[in-house]
């Protein structure tokens, strides 16, 4: 798995031909639930080369790619946690618009959870562009408000004025029993300061 990753930062890799080999993509989906860190990671690694067009897609999630994935997030090893969601970011990233299915067997995985105490941590920029995608979703955004999104959220618009974050809140404002949550966040002064500074779209939105 560590060479294939290498081959394809190389260029050296069909990758064309390699992203419909499904049984190259299930033997790296089985690597991604072993023991050895360092082999998942590798795995991971050439998976998200993989993730590039949405041709890959449907060859990953009928792999269960989602699964090992998630569990990947729950690990104590950060390059574990990055590894795996830097594949989801890609598989969320070259599709246009929403993948149902791939979305659907995220979030089956447990996605959510996993990905939102990763806002708390370095990694938390992937981390809210995958919230952010999720919440584009009207049949999850309880889902995502009750494993405390907007909480989260709210603190990265407040502190940093994060762009995508409000985003994110933005996906989740249509719904009027959110609405509440999302302002005693205390976002909102801040997305006045997001406007008059930079004109901020999403701000502007929300």
């Amino acid at each position: 798995a560590k060479q294939l990753s290498e081959m394809f930062q190389s260029g050296d890799a069909n990758v064309q031909q390699l992203q419909t080999n499904s049984k190259l993509i299930n033997l790296l989906v089985a690597m991604l639930s072993r023991e050895d860190d360092r082999c998942r990671i590798a795995a991971a690694n050439a998976l998200r080369h993989l993730a590039t067009n949405e041709v890959t897609h449907p060859l990953m999630v009928d792999a269960r790619v989602c699964e090992p994935l998630v569990q990947m997030l729950r690990s104590e090893d950060d390059q574990c946690k990055y590894a795996a969601i830097t594949v989801i970011v890609c598989m969320m990233s070259a599709t246009k618009g929403i993948n149902q299915s791939l979305v659907d067997a995220l979030v089956d995985a447990g996605v959510i959870e996993p990905c939102i105490k990763m806002i708390k941590s370095d990694h938390r920029d992937i981390a809210v562009r995958v919230v952010s995608h999720l919440t584009a979703i009207p049949e999850q955004q309880y889902r995502i408000a009750e494993a405390g999104a907007i909480t989260s959220l709210g603190k990265l618009v407040c502190e940093d004025h994060h762009s995508v974050a409000t985003l994110a809140l933005l996906n989740l404002s249509p719904c009027n029993a959110l609405k509440p949550q999302i302002a005693n966040t205390g976002v909102i002064r801040h997305l006045v300061a997001m406007i008059r500074e930079k004109g901020d779209e999403n701000a502007v939105g929300l």
